[in-house]
């Protein structure tokens, strides 16, 4: 099997996985709660969909489909993220950096690369106030695909938007009719 189709394989695999983990967990959240979102709500979310919850001051730790995760909220802001460290920002190459810069536009949506204090992150950065619980549900599936997918596919697994005018196609195969639906 070449490189390109073992990428997709793995990215296919990982959306899989992450997919189904939390597939029925979801069914547990509501749509829309009343109110805006809260800590006490965050708090419920996690410990649904997550394990190992640990928990402080608007701060939470937990493992999300094997991917270790923390989400940090400013109730007094109105802004919330949900952060999975990838790897020292030292450690990635240049053409990493360029597809994360890609991703960030086309492949990655709610989700983003980010670097703070030195390590790379996937992230997602909202205010706080306007999620509802599938919301939230939704940005840690992105964040950990996202996480997942470094070095493959690096995508939220949720939608592609597809390449820029000019940018490089990629070495893999793709399915353009997709695209075309959605006015790329």
């Amino acid at each position: 099997m070449s490189s390109p189709a073992k990428r997709a394989v793995t990215a296919l695999l990982a959306f899989a996985l992450l997919s189904t983990s939390a597939c029925g967990q979801d069914e547990n959240l509501s749509g829309d709660a009343d109110g805006p979102m809260s800590p006490e709500r965050l708090d419920r979310i996690y410990r649904v969909l997550g394990e190992n919850v640990v928990s402080g001051r608007n701060v939470w730790s937990f493992s999300y489909s094997g991917i270790d995760v923390t989400s940090v909220i400013s109730v007094q802001f109105d802004r919330m993220r949900i952060m999975a460290p990838i790897m020292a920002i030292d450690e990635v190459s240049q053409q990493q950096k360029d597809q994360m810069l890609i991703a960030n536009y086309e492949s990655a949506l709610d989700a983003r690369y980010g670097v703070n204090d030195g390590i790379l992150y996937a992230a997602f950065i909202h205010p706080l106030s306007t999620l509802d619980d599938r919301s939230v549900a939704s940005a840690l599936r992105q964040v950990a695909t996202l996480a997942a997918t470094f070095g493959s596919h690096y995508t939220s697994g949720e939608l592609d938007f597809g390449r820029p005018a000019g940018s490089e196609q990629p070495e893999e195969d793709e399915d353009e009719t997709e695209r075309d639906e959605i006015g790329t």
